[in-house]
């Protein structure tokens, strides 16, 4: 199979210019984009570890997609929570991580992998919307 570029450094960009996009008048683009030099090497060193033990790309990039997607959610089920319950925020905001790390254990579980019957559908798929959002991220800027 060739190897093409995985969705989740598709993902990883479109958040980090999206940020760059909000900040730009208050910090340098340049000194925004090396967070985005930093995620990037840090994704693809994870996706080859992962690689290492899964060795199936489909899995490999959605496991990874999963975990960047897990970490986006956590601000605005947190910001949900101090909304709601201000006095017990703290607490459940802490008790949200290791409900998201259940979740993300379920949801990449092989189990759950088999069930998909065509995982290049998926892999095309996520492929097609992570970079819709970045050339929206691109326009953007």
């Amino acid at each position: 199979m060739k190897r093409i570029i995985a969705y989740p450094l598709l993902l990883i960009t479109a958040i980090v210019l999206d940020r760059v996009a909000i900040s730009m008048s208050q910090i340098d683009p340049k000194q925004s984009l090396r967070s985005l030099f930093v995620l990037l090497f840090l994704g693809i060193l994870t996706s080859l570890i992962i690689q290492h033990f899964i060795r199936d790309w489909h899995r490999t990039d959605f496991i990874l997609f999963i975990f960047v997607v897990l970490f986006i959610l956590y601000r605005p089920l947190y910001n949900i929570i101090v909304k709601n319950f201000p006095q017990q925020a703290d607490y459940l905001g802490l008790a949200l991580i290791p409900l998201l790390g259940l979740l993300y254990a379920i949801v990449i579980s092989r189990k759950l992998w088999q069930y998909i019957g065509k995982p290049v559908q998926v892999t095309y798929y996520l492929n097609l919307v992570c970079v819709f959002l970045l050339v929206f991220q691109t326009i953007q800027l």
